[in-house]
């Protein structure tokens, strides 16, 4: 877990977060969730954990609220 939230942060901090910035995280249990969240928070990355089963206007919301800058979602929510 520890490589991989590495490798997460390193990937996000190439694209320019940095601390205080927000993303969404919308994905299914798994430990890539739990790497990934690790991996954002040690760039002090925010990380908003939405709910999967939120739609449409309660997501767009939610989204809002949050003032994310980024969007992270299991493949499973693609479609």
């Amino acid at each position: 877990i520890d490589e991989y939230s590495n490798r997460i942060a390193d990937v996000f901090q190439k694209a320019g977060y940095k601390k205080g910035d927000a993303v969404a995280l919308m994905m299914l249990n798994r430990p890539e969730f739990i790497a990934t969240w690790l991996g954002l928070g040690k760039l002090g990355v925010i990380t908003a954990l939405i709910n999967t089963n939120l739609k449409l206007q309660l997501l767009t919301h939610c989204l809002t609220i949050a003032k994310v800058k980024g969007v992270i979602y299991g493949s499973e929510l693609s479609s």
